[in-house]
């Protein structure tokens, strides 16, 4: 896993220790009252299994006061051996999955 970054518009910056463990603590929507802020996000880069395939992706936990989404995208290369995105999926599940990364992070 590398360094978890929070996306809180306009700034995205590393997660430091307080904002993390304000994550830890109270999730994506804790996270979000901590910063004072109407939306934010957290992103990150894994290794993932999915149906016992294990890839590298990108995965995304975004928060309003009305809505929370979880995303992945896989992380393809090109001919050129350059990192792609492939399109994001949906997976609600996640939230706690990245919550628990963080946790291992500190």
């Amino acid at each position: 896993m590398l360094e978890p970054s929070l996306v809180a518009p306009p700034d995205v910056r590393p997660l430091d220790d307080r904002n993390a463990r304000a994550l830890v603590r109270g999730g994506i929507l804790g996270l979000l009252d901590h910063l004072g802020t109407r939306r934010c996000a957290v992103a990150l880069h894994v290794d993932l299994s999915v149906d016992d395939e294990l890839f590298s992706a990108i995965v995304l936990v975004a928060s309003s006061k009305m809505a929370t989404s979880s995303l992945y995208a896989r992380v393809e290369r090109d001919p050129a051996g350059l990192p792609t995105l492939a399109p994001w999926t949906t997976a609600p599940e996640i939230e706690d999955e990245i919550v628990d990364a963080v946790r291992r992070s500190l």
